[in-house]
């Protein structure tokens, strides 16, 4: 009788997000997603490999609070725009935070790993930005001016 128990080797980051994204694939989850957990995946995946976090249980909320200043304090574009040397936005890094949560969730549920790491970890904080916005008497005022020609 075969039993549903696998018997998982130690992963190392990069092993375990190729699975997860497999798993993703599997479940129909829209290509639009995937690929934008992909990419949150390999930014994560190679910085893992260039500090030498070798095996994906092994990782602490430490590890992941590191990544996380990495991604505040790197230039936006990663060096493909040697013009563009602002840092990533907070938003971009709460979602980066987000992506990577789900994927630990899923390396709990698959038993890679005890527990997730950024559940020590709070959840980072961002100022949204208001847009504003036109209200419905400012709308019909512009529609009562009519078109603007310009030269």
């Amino acid at each position: 009788m075969v039993s549903d128990l696998i018997l998982v080797t130690k992963l190392s980051p990069k092993e375990a997000a190729r699975g997860y994204l497999i798993s993703l694939k599997a479940s129909s989850y829209s290509p639009r997603y995937v690929e934008a957990m992909e990419l949150a995946l390999r930014l994560f995946t190679d910085y893992a490999e260039a500090q030498g976090w070798l095996e994906v249980d092994r990782l602490t909320a430490s590890n992941i609070e590191d990544y996380l200043v990495y991604l505040r304090e790197r230039p936006r574009w990663f060096g493909k725009r040697d013009r563009q040397r602002t840092p990533m936005s907070d938003s971009s890094v709460e979602t980066n935070y987000r992506r990577l949560k789900t994927f630990f969730c899923w390396l709990v549920e698959r038993g890679h790993v005890s527990r997730n790491p950024l559940d020590l970890i709070k959840h980072p904080r961002f100022e949204e930005r208001v847009i504003p916005t036109v209200g419905e008497k400012e709308l019909l005022a512009l529609l009562e001016l009519g078109p603007v020609h310009t030269k």
